[in-house]
């Protein structure tokens, strides 16, 4: 029991104050437009980030909804190291840029933002992934700025524990969005 209590601590001890209004926010989205701000929001107290990038409803039937903080060029990411990457590690929910790419100069070339790190390790842009069913549901993209740098070991752990509030977020968005479906069905 006194293990489980010194996990408990650990996570409370990297819960800031100031996240706690917009935790609210995200637990209270209703629509696609009002979790993405309250992602923004989330993200923006938790790192100093350039560069937030938001998927929604990877499936073939669906259209996929994708927003970021910065315009992107075309085809931002390279899929196929992403797609092998996940054949080999299954349904992983917190990986960084440098898993997926062995050598930084892919992801260099392909996202190139003013301001943002260059992945010297790769471990400067981390990807936020949500699973359902055996199939990607949704991700976010984080990279800090220049000015912050890679990802202290005190930030990766606040992601991760930030990674089950967007998780429970996404579960209740997808089930107002059923809901409303048969609402509209009937």
């Amino acid at each position: 029991m006194k293990r489980r209590s010194e996990e408990n601590a650990g996570l409370q001890s990297i819960t800031d104050p100031r996240l706690e209004k917009p935790l609210l926010h995200l637990h209270a989205a209703i629509d696609v437009d009002s979790f993405w701000q309250a992602v923004q929001d989330v993200i923006g107290v938790a790192l100093q980030t350039r560069f937030i990038g938001l998927t929604l409803q990877h499936s073939p039937i669906s259209p996929r909804i994708a927003r970021s903080t910065a315009k992107l060029p075309g085809s931002f990411f390279p899929i196929a190291p992403v797609e092998k990457y996940f054949n080999a590690h299954p349904r992983r929910n917190v990986v960084f840029i440098s898993d997926f790419f062995f050598r930084p100069a892919p992801f260099q070339a392909v996202f190139v933002l003013p301001g943002c790190v260059v992945p010297a390790n790769g471990r400067c842009a981390i990807g936020l992934f949500f699973w359902g069913a055996r199939r990607l549901l949704a991700a976010i993209v984080v990279v800090p700025s220049a000015k912050e740098g890679a990802l202290s070991v005190r930030e990766i752990k606040l992601i991760r524990h930030l990674h089950a509030q967007f998780q429970t977020a996404l579960g209740r968005l997808r089930s107002l969005e059923r809901e409303r479906g048969r609402a509209s069905g009937s």
